[in-house]
């Protein structure tokens, strides 16, 4: 008679009274995934704004191509690819609110900040992701920049808006995976940007927490470090994952995020030193696995050109993680839409437990 979905050890088990203790159980697989979600405009363009006078100019220019990005088709094409991957944990950076004030006071002088939202990426992620029938919580947030600027409206009057960006970096959980010592913060070293005249502080940050799958354990650590866009940043960059690499304690570790480092960086080279290992190297061996960067405006004109968008690893005594598989997601423009769900694709791995 033939017993139907049972393992060869259970059906000796029903016959006999001899145990299969000697029988290695199922491996666990876990899915780690990176998404550097985008703002969905050119934010250096602000950033470079050379006088206070040409800044909101800039923002009105980011702004527009924000709203013609519209982040409601962006978020159900990145619950898209959060279906497909089946991740159990999401490291997502730049997740933005938006604030509008209208009529703003800043370019007058005024210090009230604006308030009324406009756009809040995470609530709209959560949103896409609950219709496609998936239940992922937020297991972990970190506020990072907070900054305000005028934005000119018309000319004839002359008219402006106040927009307030807030940057998130987001630990989503599957409703499956138990979390518990939840860490957020700012790293201790942070860019000054002049920004027209006034000193913005351009935060970065990290998430970190343990997480169970199944009977595995591991500490998983989600962050964004600052780019290297001239030499003279990399020290700070260093420093950053200098503090980064002081959290990894001694268990088995995760790592996740927009790191803007990659092979052959000082770095990465400092973050191979603390005991990671890149996981899609170990999948893909010399394939490069591009993840950066579209054009700023999500636009086409420009391909995906290095990988920034890392999984870092390092074993523990008690668990082994051995990454089976690596892939990218978000390389297509959206169909219908004429523009890509961000300027970093995502980056999903399996690893198997051993």
């Amino acid at each position: 008679m033939k017993i139907p979905n049972l393992s060869a050890c259970l059906v000796v088990g029903l016959f006999s009274l001899t145990a299969c203790d000697d029988v290695k159980p199922p491996s666990t697989d876990i899915r780690v995934m990176t998404r550097n979600v985008s703002i969905g405009g050119d934010i250096d363009r602000v950033i470079a704004a050379a006088s206070i006078e040409e800044v909101p100019v800039a923002v009105l220019l980011t702004w527009q191509e924000i709203v013609a990005n519209d982040f409601s088709v962006r978020a159900a094409a990145l619950a898209a690819e959060i279906d497909a991957a089946d991740p159990h944990l999401v490291g997502l950076q730049e997740i933005t609110t938006l604030r509008v004030q209208n009529p703003g006071d800043m370019a007058g002088g005024g210090t009230v900040p604006a308030t009324e939202v406009a756009y809040d990426y995470l609530e709209t992620l959560l949103s896409a992701l609950q219709d496609r029938g998936l239940d992922y919580e937020v297991a972990g947030i970190i506020a990072d920049t907070d900054a305000e600027m005028p934005m000119v409206v018309s000319a004839d009057p002359l008219a402006f808006w106040d927009i307030r960006m807030n940057d998130y970096d987001v630990v989503l959980a599957r409703s499956d995976v138990s979390v518990s010592q939840v860490v957020t913060g700012n790293y201790d070293v942070n860019l000054q940007v002049d920004l027209g005249g006034s000193m913005l502080t351009v935060l970065r940050g990290y998430v970190a927490m343990d997480a169970t799958v199944g009977d595995v354990q591991f500490r998983f650590i989600s962050t964004h470090l600052e780019p290297v866009a001239v030499p003279e940043l990399q020290e700070l960059q260093l420093a950053q994952a200098g503090q980064l690499a002081g959290m990894l304690g001694e268990g088995t570790t995760i790592v996740v995020g927009d790191l803007n480092t990659g092979p052959g960086d000082a770095t990465y080279e400092l973050l191979e030193s603390s005991g990671l290992s890149d996981a899609w190297i170990d999948v893909h061996g010399t394939d490069p696995g591009l993840s950066c960067c579209y054009m700023p405006n999500l636009r086409p004109g420009r391909d995906l050109d290095t990988r920034y968008d890392l999984v870092l690893y390092r074993n523990g005594a008690m668990s082994l993680l051995d990454p089976s598989k690596a892939r990218l997601s978000g390389t297509g423009l959206i169909p219908g839409a004429g523009f890509y769900p961000s300027d970093h694709a995502g980056v999903t791995v399996t690893f198997t437990t051993e």
